[in-house]
């Protein structure tokens, strides 16, 4: 479904839990899909639906309020399973290195599985696309960040399917270079309101 905002569109999607990296499902026919105890039930069904499927931020493992890279078995699952997506998110705006962890190093893991079609799993054919993400996490983010057509170039959810399908598009950014939201910005949006939350003020 596609919702008009300005001189644009918001599209639904739902990031979906799946016992793993989650899942971006996009342009999915019905309800809004539940929590899945593994990816392939939840691959299957956005695939059943006419849906596209992401890997988002795969090599960025969420643990608690903070973030790690994955273990060996993790990684070597994430690779298993890579090839049954459609994209896999290989630029998330928030990998960047805050601090001191690098987890910008998410970033370039996702560019490597793409290039080497899941590290020799699957035929060139049958692995995903690139992926970039703005990742909104609060609804202050909300109309603030995104991926953006054209007007021009979308008529309905059927013809951005069709074009991401085909790989009619390009990704501004890369994992070296970003563009990165700024530590500053980090701390505005993510640190801060968790601090406040947490004294409840």
């Amino acid at each position: 479904q596609l919702a008009r905002f300005r001189d644009g569109y918001f599209t639904r999607t739902e990031e979906i839990d799946c016992g793993g990296p989650d899942i971006l499902a996009i342009g999915f026919d019905g309800d809004y899909l539940p929590k899945y105890e593994n990816v392939f039930s939840a691959i299957d069904e956005i695939r059943r639906r006419d849906g596209i499927s992401v890997y988002t931020s795969p090599y960025l493992i969420a643990e608690g309020k903070t973030f790690r890279l994955p273990t060996a078995e993790e990684e070597a699952k994430i690779r298993f399973t890579c090839g049954l997506v459609d994209f896999v998110e290989v630029h998330n705006a928030y990998s960047i290195d805050y601090l001191w962890f690098d987890v910008k190093k998410a970033n370039e893991l996702a560019v490597k599985m793409v290039d080497t079609n899941c590290d020799g799993l699957v035929e060139p054919s049958e692995t995903p696309k690139r992926f970039t993400g703005s990742d909104t996490h609060a609804l202050t983010h909300t109309k603030l960040t995104g991926m953006y057509v054209r007007e021009d170039d979308l008529q309905d959810m059927a013809t951005l399917k069709q074009a991401l399908r085909a790989g009619d598009y390009f990704s501004i950014g890369d994992s070296k270079l970003g563009p990165y939201v700024s530590e500053g910005g980090f701390t505005k949006t993510m640190v801060l309101p968790r601090i406040a939350r947490f004294f409840g003020l």
